[in-house]
């Protein structure tokens, strides 16, 4: 009996000391980032473009009312020695914390990919525990990244779910993109 008793203290203990919510994050504090590109500057440099969701323009507002005026995508670019370097000069530009669970897209220069390999790439954005391992990879076919991750469309309002909805479309018309 006692040691129930014992036992049944220790776990009501650790129940409050373990509970709680050490890594959460606001949603007011995140920057979603949809599509990430990539592209070799001109001094060797990896230059990254990152578009990033304007939660006001895509969905309805507070009240339910229609959706904000500005553009649904923001497009940020940074430069670094390596991928990394290119994140961190990109936060430094946002006022909030890049956040890349919702990153469908990779877009790499054809540049890039045919001088440095795919490998400087992926190893990086495997490593993060963020990035999804689902993301379609897709390379720029004599285009830089940024080009293509600036693109708008009026029917889609973010330009990374039309380029994911083409490539799915593609696929099953063509049976290969």
């Amino acid at each position: 009996m006692r040691r129930k008793i014992w036992f049944s203290l220790f776990l009501s203990i650790h129940m409050f000391i373990l509970s709680g919510c050490w890594s959460n994050n606001e949603l007011t504090d995140l920057a979603f980032v949809m599509a990430v590109g990539f592209d070799k500057g001109e001094d060797g440099k990896l230059v990254g473009t990152f578009q990033i969701v304007n939660p006001g323009n895509v969905a309805g507002g507070v009240e339910g009312g229609s959706m904000g005026q500005g553009p649904a995508v923001t497009v940020y670019k940074a430069t670094g020695k390596n991928i990394y370097e290119v994140t961190r000069q990109a936060s430094s530009k946002l006022s909030r914390i890049l956040y890349y669970s919702h990153a469908n897209l990779v877009v790499i220069e054809d540049k890039l990919a045919k001088e440095e390999g795919l490998y400087r790439v992926l190893d990086a954005l495997d490593r993060d525990i963020q990035f999804r391992n689902t993301a379609k990879v897709v390379i720029a076919h004599e285009t830089k990244a940024e080009d293509i991750l600036k693109i708008t469309t009026p029917i889609d309002k973010i330009p990374a779910n039309k380029i994911m909805k083409a490539l799915d479309f593609s696929e099953k018309l063509w049976g290969a993109t």
